[in-house]
């Protein structure tokens, strides 16, 4: 995910203590060497090498809103420390530099044939 944490462990220790820390040994047996990886989904269970699961804090989905400016989306161990945090802030400061310039362009699809208008 883009971009990177903007808190938890990741962000103050680092990427290289955050792969040590909550990283596994290599599944193809080469030594000395730590991963990060897997799938992460919101309501899932923990990864089993990680033992990280995401949670989401400051969104309800019943009314699809943001309720908490201060929530974010969350990586956090089992042991209940947050590994990686991607706060709301962050978040939508890093959307409006992204997309400051963009343009949005209203089109219309229509199928059979395929047939497309632009507005």
């Amino acid at each position: 995910m883009t971009p990177e944490p903007t808190a938890g462990f990741y962000r103050t220790m680092g990427v290289e203590a955050f792969v040590r820390r909550f990283g596994y040994p290599d599944t193809r047996g080469r030594e000395a060497r730590l991963n990060f990886g897997g799938i992460y989904r919101y309501g899932a269970l923990p990864n089993a090498r990680t033992k990280c699961a995401v949670f989401v804090e400051g969104f309800d989905p019943a009314t699809g809103k943001i309720d908490d400016i201060n929530g974010g989306i969350y990586l956090r161990h089992a042991g209940g420390d947050d590994a990686a945090v991607w706060t709301i802030r962050g978040m939508m400061a890093h959307w409006n530099r992204k997309h400051t310039q963009a343009v949005y362009v209203p089109s219309m699809f229509s199928n059979p044939p395929p047939e497309y208008q632009y507005g």
